[in-house]
């Protein structure tokens, strides 16, 4: 797994994730994602566009990011998941935790 910052403002970062989210690619996240994080940051936006498969592993790191973040006043979006991907997030109920949207980038 592949992780790759934009910085969209002083406020506002998207992260690119590619590859496959299987148990390496979560030791990569786990490790890279605190790297991207900072004072001014007040949202985050997960781009999924680029992912080929995810486990529940990555799932699961998803939504306990976002529970974290949320107390620290920070929220997490995802977007632009492969319809594969986004059925496996709907299936599982993620929706309750994180908004799931559909960008052009």
């Amino acid at each position: 797994m592949k992780l790759e910052k934009q910085e969209i403002s002083e406020t506002q970062l998207r992260l690119f994730v590619a590859g496959r989210w299987d148990m390496m690619g979560n030791r990569i996240f786990e490790l890279e994602f605190p790297k991207y994080l900072s004072e001014t940051i007040q949202s985050i936006i997960i781009d999924l566009s680029r992912l080929e498969f995810i486990a529940s592993i990555g799932i699961r790191s998803l939504v306990s990011q976002a529970k974290d973040l949320n107390e620290t006043g920070v929220s997490l979006v995802i977007s632009n998941p492969p319809e594969l991907i986004k059925d496996v997030l709907n299936n599982v109920g993620i929706e309750n935790f994180i908004e799931i949207i559909e960008e052009n980038n």
